[in-house]
């Protein structure tokens, strides 16, 4: 594979993976019950924190497009530490799931506390989240394993030095010399 396209394939795997946590966030997590009556927790309730992870792995890609190799590897680092807070929230959820749910139960019922007989269980959405986390993580170590054969930048993002022009010479020289931040009229006299 061309190093262009495992940039391009990596940097688009990654935009694929942060979109699917927040579809799983956007879905229904848990289905709780207090006093009788049954209450869905979304996962903007029980994994509220899986968004903004998700938001930032998704500038985690657009920022690849544009590093260097430097910032590659520190981003693939980023990236994988995103991808593991991801499954954390997910996995608490999925391990406590009454825990998760009681928030939401409090909003909706009014019962507070650890006595309120709330009981829930978890659909495959917070399992759905786990599993892209741990994806996002493998992928941000992909990316740090191989971010320095990914091809350099253009040259359109580096400042272009132009040698200075002497005064009273060449007018496009001056132009190209001003164009590069340089004063062509330094000297003149």
């Amino acid at each position: 594979m061309s190093p262009a396209r495992l940039r391009g394939l990596s940097i688009l795997a990654l935009l694929a993976l942060n979109a699917a946590v927040v579809l799983a966030w956007s879905q229904g997590w848990l289905d709780a019950r207090a006093e009788g009556q049954r209450i869905p927790v979304p996962g903007s309730s029980a994994g509220g924190a899986t968004l903004p992870l998700a938001l930032s792995g998704m500038v985690v890609a657009a920022a690849l497009a544009l590093a260097g190799p430097v910032f590659r590897v520190i981003l693939g680092i980023l990236q994988a530490l995103l991808g593991v807070c991801v499954a954390i929230v997910a996995g608490t959820a999925l391990t406590d799931p009454a825990a998760a749910a009681r928030t939401e139960v409090a909003t909706t019922t009014g019962l507070v506390g650890t006595g309120a007989g709330v009981t829930a269980d978890a659909t495959l959405w917070p399992g759905a989240a786990l599993a892209l986390g741990v994806l996002l993580a493998v992928a941000g170590l992909g990316i740090l394993v191989t971010a320095r054969r990914w091809p350099r930048t253009t040259s359109r993002f580096e400042r272009n030095r132009v040698t200075p022009a002497e005064p009273g010479g060449d007018p496009i020289r001056e132009w190209d010399a001003l164009s590069g931040g340089e004063d062509p009229t330094t000297g003149a006299r």
